[in-house]
């Protein structure tokens, strides 16, 4: 997948390659790759860990016609801050 190779340009090695296919063959091409998510047959995730935080690639099913490509950032300091007033406001 293009986008994994930017991130892993960017941010070196993923910690995690999560990319599972429930047939017996695996596409090759991100086109059938696609394809297999729509379908359900797929599970796709790569997380990449760093000192500043995380950031995991997924690929996911939206509806029966269409799947998307999902970047989640979590940025570690600002997620202590939140987590910190979550705590106070217990």
């Amino acid at each position: 997948m293009w986008v994994k190779e930017l991130l892993t340009e960017k941010y070196g090695e993923p910690t995690l390659v999560v990319e599972t296919f429930n047939k017996p063959t695996v596409p090759d091409e991100n086109n059938a790759k696609m394809w297999e998510v729509l379908q359900n047959n797929c599970n796709y995730s790569v997380l990449y860990e760093m000192e500043e935080g995380t950031i995991e690639l997924t690929i996911k099913r939206g509806t029966v016609v269409n799947a998307f490509v999902q970047i989640t950032y979590l940025d570690k300091i600002n997620g202590e801050m939140l987590r910190q007033k979550a705590k106070d406001d217990l």
